[in-house]
C-alpha cells in the first residue's frame, strides 16, 4: 500500500502540464491582478516544494524560455523560470508568467528540444492566462473525511483547514487539470513558437508519449480514452500535432547546449533530502538535524517545515519553525486565543517532559454528529525550533500519537550515511554489459523497464558498449 501510495503522489500527472485555480475567470482580471497572484503563489510554491538551486541549469532554463517567448507577438509577462526539487516530472505556470519545472521532470528529458516544448506550452499557458477549477484528489486519506467541523478546540479552525488544506492548496497550484481547448491551444500555439525559435515541434509528441508511459508502469493502468473527459488523451494530441507540424514555419536549428545530456549529468533528480526525507518510517531532516518515527503501516507526506502521517482513524501534523517561545509559553499563547466557543471540548493541559526536551500537551474530546473524536496539540522545544504536533483519532487510545512525539531526536552520524541524494548521471555501458547489469553496477534507484523508457531502448533492443545511458543514482549528502 505505501509503494502505491509513494506513487500516487509522485504521479498526478497524466501531463496536464498543470495550472492553478482562481475563482474568477482570466478576462475579467487585469494584468495587475495577475502579476500579484502570481507573485503571492510563487512564494508559496517554492516555499512549500523548495526550489532547487542550481545557478547553471537555471541559466539555462531561463535563455531557453527567453528564445521562446522573442517568437512571441507580445508577450504579457516578464517570464521568470524557477527549478523545483520534487520526484514529479512535472511542468506548470502560475499567473503572472511563473514558470516551474521540477527536477523530477530531468530523467525524462532527451533533448533540448523536448525542453524547449513542454516550456512553450507551459508559457502559452500563462500567456493566454488560461484558468480553471481542477478536480483535486486528496492526499491523506481516511481519517480527512472526519467532519470539517471536528475538533474546533484545538485547531480553532475547520479539520480540513488544520490537516489538509496546505496540501491541498499545493496541488490545486500544481496540479489543476485544463480544458480540451485549452490544452490544443496550448499545444498548437506552444509548438508555433518552439518551431519558429528553431526547436523540432514533434520533441513534444516523444516527451507526451514518454510520461504517459511511465503513468502506465506505475500506476499499471493503461490511460484509457473517455468521450466526456475535460482533459484530452495523450493520443489525440499526438495526432494533433502530426496533423498541424508540417505547416509550421520553422526558424533555423539553433540549440543553445552544446552537450543537453551532459548539462544534466551531477543533477538533482527528485526530492532534495537535506530538507527532508521519509525512509521506511522515519522522516529525517539533515539541514535541521532532527528525525521522526511514525508507526508501522501509516502513510505519510512531508513539504517545507510541515510533516503529516497517518491511517484510516488516526492523523498527525507536525510544523517547525524558529520560535524563542517556551513550549508552555506557547500552548498558553494558544489558549487565550481560543474561540470561547471551543474552551468546553479542552480536558487539559500540563508540561511534560520528553527526554532532556521541554514540551506541554493540550488534550481535547469533541462529538460531532453521534461520534466521539480524540486528540492533542503538543508543543516541543528541540535546539532552537519549536515543534507543534497536532493528532487527531477517532479511538481513544493515543499512545501511539505519544510515541510519535517522543520519537523526536537529534540525527546521528549514521543516519547521514543512510541518506542518498537521487542523481541524474549518465554513464557508459561496459563491453558485453546488459541492463541489469548496469542496474547492480551503478545501485540505480530505477527499474529496467523506466531505464529502458528513458532512454529511447524498447524492449528487445539491446545497448552497445560505450553507449551513454541515464540512470538515478542514490549517491551520499
Amino acid at each position: 500500500m505505501k509503494k502505491t501510495f509513494e506513487h500516487l503522489l509522485q504521479f498526478i500527472i497524466a501531463f496536464a502540464l498543470v495550472g492553478l485555480f482562481f475563482p474568477s475567470s482570466g478576462k475579467s482580471q487585469n494584468l495587475q491582478k495577475d502579476i500579484k497572484l502570481g507573485e503571492q503563489y510563487s512564494e508559496y510554491v517554492e516555499t512549500t516544494i523548495g526550489v532547487y538551486e542550481n545557478e547553471e541549469l537555471t541559466a539555462y532554463i531561463k535563455a531557453v524560455g527567453d528564445k521562446l517567448t522573442e517568437q512571441m507577438d507580445k508577450p504579457l509577462f516578464q517570464y521568470k523560470y524557477t527549478i523545483l526539487a520534487t520526484p514529479e516530472p512535472n511542468a506548470f505556470s502560475i499567473p503572472g508568467g511563473h514558470l516551474y519545472i521540477t527536477t523530477g521532470m530531468f530523467p525524462f528529458l532527451e533533448s533540448e528540444d523536448e525542453l524547449a516544448c513542454i516550456m512553450a506550452h507551459e508559457i502559452i499557458h500563462a500567456n493566454n492566462r488560461h484558468v480553471i477549477k481542477s478536480n483535486r484528489r486528496g492526499i491523506i486519506p481516511g481519517i480527512l473525511q472526519i467532519p470539517g467541523a471536528v475538533i474546533g478546540a484545538v485547531v480553532d479552525e475547520t479539520l480540513g483547514n488544520a490537516l489538509r488544506s496546505p496540501f491541498q492548496r499545493l496541488g490545486m497550484l500544481t496540479h489543476a487539470s485544463y480544458s480540451r481547448k485549452q490544452e490544443t491551444e496550448a499545444d498548437i500555439e506552444g509548438i508555433e513558437i518552439a518551431a519558429k525559435a528553431g526547436y523540432e515541434p514533434k520533441a513534444l509528441q516523444s516527451i507526451l508519449s514518454r510520461i504517459g508511459r511511465y503513468g502506465e508502469i506505475i500506476t499499471g493502468e493503461e490511460e484509457q480514452k473517455d468521450r466526456f473527459a475535460t482533459h484530452p488523451l495523450t493520443e489525440d494530441r499526438l495526432k494533433k500535432i502530426n496533423k498541424i507540424e508540417p505547416k509550421l514555419l520553422k526558424g533555423e536549428p539553433n540549440h543553445l547546449a552544446d552537450d543537453f545530456l551532459v548539462l544534466f549529468d551531477g543533477a538533482l533528480a527528485g526530492n532534495d533530502p537535506l530538507k527532508g526525507i521519509i525512509e521506511d518510517t522515519i522522516y529525517y531532516n539533515p539541514k535541521e538535524g532532527f528525525k521522526l518515527q511514525f508507526p508501522d503501516g501509516w502513510e505519510s507526506l512531508f513539504m517545507a517545515n510541515m510533516i503529516a502521517a497517518g491511517d484510516t482513524t488516526q492523523l498527525v501534523r507536525i510544523s517547525f519553525e524558529e520560535d524563542e517561545r517556551d513550549p508552555t509559553e506557547a500552548a498558553e499563547d494558544f489558549l487565550e486565543n481560543l474561540n470561547p466557543y471551543f474552551v468546553a471540548s479542552v480536558l487539559g493541559s500540563e508540561p511534560i517532559n520528553i527526554g532532556e526536551k521541554r514540551g506541554h500537551i493540550i488534550a481535547f474530546k469533541q462529538s460531532i454528529q453521534g461520534k466521539t473524536y480524540y486528540g492533542s496539540r503538543t508543543w516541543v522545544r528541540q535546539e532552537n525550533l519549536l515543534f507543534n504536533f497536532l493528532a487527531i483519532s477517532n479511538v481513544e487510545d493515543q499512545s501511539q500519537m505519544e510515541n510519535i512525539v517522543y520519537s523526536l531526536a537529534e540525527m546521528t552520524a549514521e543516519d547521514e550515511q543512510r541518506i542518498k541524494v537521487p542523481t541524474l548521471r549518465i554513464v557508459e555501458l561496459e563491453n558485453q554489459e546488459t541492463v541489469t547489469d548496469l542496474v547492480q553496477r551503478t545501485q540505480s534507484e530505477l527499474s529496467e523497464e523506466v531505464i529502458r523508457l528513458i532512454n529511447e531502448k524498447p524492449e528487445g533492443d539491446s545497448f552497445d558498449a560505450g553507449e551513454r545511458v541515464k540512470l538515478v543514482i542514490g549517491e551520499n549528502l
